[in-house]
């Protein structure tokens, strides 16, 4: 039905495409059987008079015209072209006379099918349609308990992943240490702090249930110091002086979290990319990155590649405009219901709002015959998005069969007659068609290529989690933006000079976080995040793991230089006046001095020296730090010092 509020400011013209290119001639027939009388006048009323009941002659006349005109032209030409197999389509009646018996039979009967159709077919080659959110979370629930990757609308969301929900905690908490419930929800976190901090759930919570009254972070420092010290209070300090990005890319690395969640690794490096366009944006404090966060961070997804072999479930409205290999529909037992939103009528010479019903005449009709022809219309789109193969459970009971849409359903399959001989009725047409041997090798190329990195050996055997055969989403903070474009769409590593710069500058700044003496694990760190710029190869990069792990252990030699890390912020940000954003390698804050500490590879250049003075400038216009000043640049290749005054 057209929506008035549209058809006033402009006609409407109506065209339909003469030919179905999409689906199988088999699916074209079935659909053309079914839809196309609904443009006969008789085959329309009739069906109007089924949904509406005893609805006033103008309601089933304003129905069943709209009917005829909405599938005017429904029925597709089959093209005149080669198709290597034929189509099929197969009705199954499931019904059961409570709601938990009939979700029972549907899941075995969605269970026997999926175990069929996974024995030819490639998991992304199929694909779920429901109505609701909540059928898709059902479905979602039975096809993961049988070990088969799905894909739905919320399994993308971010903001429902339990790493990014810890880690959103975290910055809560350093925002803010006085908020309890944050900090209980990054602690209580089996994925991130838990695992990492050795401390069983049940001992926390018995700690929690027996504090005293009062905030929950002193208390934590107090009963647990040296872990509290070695995983909270270093960000507590730090939370003043670093972005949001900066904070979260921290503890990424600190707690391990994409090496020890690897399946996991998209939603991590997702909401990472999210952090950094909030701070490319101005959203440079942990205060207003969580105000933005809290504004628009649930409807942040993940990337669905179009590589990922997993079964796609969403709604039907969802699915409009795209087209499958093979659906499946599970449900069809539909409620009509007109809504609880109020609606404008007319009552004694007065304009009301009020929730719909019948007492409103021809406003209710009206409203009721636009949900049904909706009805109608949705699944017109379930049924059409097949291209090969079609499955549809026809739910029900004897509860149901009184729905207008039910009744629909059974008119529009009068002509389709029902096997019987089995467990429940059965309507084919086609032959299904079986999986070429050039396809199952292709289902499983696309699987190995959507992989993750190989399991950790000693949980290799445990069963593969939920999701993780979603790719990785790399992103690097200071290569990245700059890296050859052919190298970031794939065209391979580019280990030049700006990447060697890059991982060296990286396993400086792990220095401090992995122990000053700890080199070797402060380079392990930096390649495996760097990974992806390094070349191929186990002799490379040991190469190059060797060559980093010298330049480390001189500069952990040099006078000075372990308290300096030890004291010093490391990439912390410095504001100018203009909101231009300045990052030193190393500031050194002490009580007598500020210390500016650059790292440089390559050759030295006068640019150096006026960078570094940059900062210096401005730092002595801050409050609160030691107008003393000195920067000193460290020549990483030239094993040298040069020390800059202002």
């Amino acid at each position: 039905m057209t929506q008035p509020s549209l058809t006033a400011m402009t006609s409407v013209q109506t065209s339909t495409l003469p030919h179905n290119w999409r689906s199988r001639p088999e699916i074209i027939q079935f659909n053309n059987a079914l839809f196309g009388p609904l443009e006969e006048p008789d085959t329309a009323f009739a069906m109007a008079e089924a949904m509406l009941g005893n609805a006033p002659e103008p309601a089933m006349h304003q129905l069943g015209t709209a009917i005829e005109t909405a599938f005017a032209g429904a029925a597709q030409k089959i093209p005149n072209k080669t198709y290597k197999a034929t189509g099929y389509v197969r009705l199954s009646r499931i019904e059961a006379e409570t709601k938990d018996d009939l979700m029972e039979a549907v899941r075995r009967e969605m269970q026997s099918l999926f175990e069929d159709l996974t024995t030819r077919r490639r998991p992304a080659d199929m694909a779920v349609l429901v109505r609701s959110n909540s059928e898709a979370a059902l479905v979602a629930s039975w096809l993961i308990d049988w070990g088969i990757p799905v894909i739905t609308e919320n399994s993308l969301r971010l903001a429902e992943h339990p790493l990014v929900r810890q880690l959103t905690a975290l910055l809560r908490f350093l925002d803010y240490p006085l908020d309890d419930l944050a900090l209980w929800e990054f602690l209580s976190g089996d994925e991130i702090f838990l695992s990492r901090a050795g401390i069983a759930k049940d001992d926390l919570t018995n700690w929690l249930a027996e504090r005293d009254r009062g905030s929950l972070y002193p208390k934590f420092q107090k009963d647990f110091p040296e872990i509290s010290a070695r995983f909270v209070s270093r960000y507590v300090k730090k939370a003043g002086f670093m972005t949001p990005y900066d904070m979260v890319t921290e503890a990424v690395a600190d707690f391990g979290v994409l090496e020890r969640h690897p399946q996991d690794a998209a939603f991590v490096r997702r909401f990472m990319e999210v952090v950094h366009a909030a701070e490319q944006v101005g959203r440079q404090s942990i205060a207003a990155f969580l105000e933005y966060w809290d504004a628009s961070g649930g409807e942040e997804k993940v990337p669905l590649p179009d590589t990922v072999d997993a079964v796609r479930i969403m709604t039907m409205h969802q699915s409009k405009g795209l087209q499958f290999p093979v659906v499946v529909v599970p449900f069809h037992h539909w409620r009509f219901s007109t809504g609880d939103a109020p609606v404008p009528f007319e009552f004694q010479g007065m304009r009301l709002l009020a929730p719909p019903c019948k007492e409103m005449d021809d406003t209710y009709w009206e409203l009721a015959s636009r949900t049904l022809l909706e009805q109608l219309n949705l699944l017109y789109v379930a049924w059409t998005r097949p291209e090969e193969e079609l499955y549809a459970l026809l739910t029900g009971s004897s509860r149901t069969k009184i729905r207008p849409f039910v009744k629909a359903l059974e008119i529009l399959l009068a002509h389709h007659p029902f096997d019987e001989s089995g467990s429940h009725p059965v309507y084919e047409h086609g032959q299904r068609p079986e999986a070429s041997d050039k396809a199952l090798a292709q289902g499983d190329q696309d699987s190995t290529e959507a992989s993750l990195a190989p399991s950790d050996p000693a949980i290799s055997g445990e069963p593969e989690a939920p999701m993780s055969w979603l790719p990785r989403l790399k992103i690097h903070r200071h290569f990245a933006l700059d890296a050859p474009l052919d190298a970031l769409l794939g065209g391979g590593p580019t280990y030049d000079a700006r990447a060697r710069g890059t991982l060296i500058h990286d396993a400086m700044d792990r220095l401090g976080s992995s122990g000053i003496a700890d080199t070797t694990q402060a380079v392990r760190a930096a390649i495996s995040t760097h990974a992806d710029i390094l070349p191929p190869g186990d002799e490379s990069r040991s190469t190059i793991q060797a060559e980093v792990e010298g330049i480390l252990r001189w500069a952990v030699e040099l006078p000075n230089f372990q308290g300096w890390v030890k004291r010093g912020l490391p990439e912390c940000p410095i504001l100018d006046a203009e909101g231009n954003e300045h990052r030193p390698d190393l500031l050194v804050l002490d009580p007598d001095e500020t210390i500016v500490v650059e790292y440089k590879t390559g050759t030295p250049d006068p640019a150096h020296r006026d960078q570094v003075r940059r900062y210096m400038k401005l730092l002595a216009a801050m409050d609160n730090v030691a107008p003393t000043m000195r920067a000193v640049i460290v020549y990483l290749d030239q094993r040298s010092l040069t020390e800059v005054r202002p």
